[in-house]
């Protein structure tokens, strides 16, 4: 069976809710970006989705936003990433043959997502979590953001992580528009080297942990030797992390 795990859909309740927040609006008029696509949860988008799937001989797809829905107000941030997660659900129940999805969580807010991520598994029934790899400017790497970590490595999560569109927050980057072309491969990147600075694929080890694609750090690095950061020094060999990665058409994955 071909599951393609990397599928983007924006409910239209969502899209209003986040107006110019948010990438791609489904709910306008005119439709930009991913949004001239299948891509919403009209009747016409969805037999579209199906259509194309069975075209390219995909049976299922696992859900995703294709843009953080990460916001600074909590109260906020929860009803928009609960919007997410309703749609989603509600699409993968009608649809369980061929729609499953993650659970998205409200960050930065560490315990209103750590709560959102206990109803996406036990409620709403999501096979794994999404995360986005800059939230509001900060590494999803970072030591605040380990509860959710130890969550999933209780759980055995699945964790799917995906660039923000942040060009890593440079001007390098972003002043010259390459946010899209090249800003989402140093996305994955430099969550990659986070990771494996703070040693997180070995100290959560039942995680399974995608990001989007190869990341192009396999040159200019002695991966064989222990790396010393500013955040911490690795105490395990860098190839250790890096060779447990597997790929999938769009994504880097984690497994032991």
């Amino acid at each position: 069976m071909i599951c393609d795990v990397h599928a983007h859909y924006t409910p239209k309740n969502f899209s209003e809710f986040m107006g110019d927040r948010f990438a791609s609006p489904v709910h306008l008029p005119v439709k930009r970006g991913m949004a001239r696509h299948p891509f919403s949860d009209s009747p016409e988008d969805i037999e579209g989705r199906f259509r194309l799937m069975d075209e390219a001989g995909v049976e299922k797809q696992v859900l995703s936003p294709n843009h953080p829905p990460y916001l600074p107000d909590e109260a906020e941030c929860v009803k928009a990433v609960q919007m997410l997660n309703d749609g989603y659900a509600g699409l993968a129940h009608r649809y369980p043959q061929r729609i499953s999805s993650y659970v998205m969580l409200p960050l930065p807010h560490i315990d209103a997502a750590l709560k959102e991520m206990e109803r996406g598994f036990d409620q709403l029934g999501c096979v794994g979590v999404n995360m986005n790899i800059v939230c509001l400017g900060r590494s999803i790497a970072e030591t605040e953001f380990e509860p959710i970590y130890a969550e999933m490595n209780r759980r055995r999560a699945v964790l799917f992580v995906h660039p923000a569109g942040s060009g890593i927050c440079s001007p390098f980057i972003v002043d010259y528009n390459y946010r899209g072309s090249v800003g989402t491969s140093l996305e994955d990147a430099t969550f990659v080297l986070h990771m494996i600075a703070k040693q997180i694929p070995h100290r959560y080890c039942r995680i399974t942990r995608p990001t989007r694609r190869p990341s192009p750090i396999s040159r200019g690095w002695d991966w064989r030797r222990p790396t010393p950061t500013r955040s911490c020094t690795t105490t395990r060999k860098p190839c250790s992390a890096f060779r447990i990665m597997y790929c999938e058409g769009g994504s880097v994955n984690y497994s032991d």
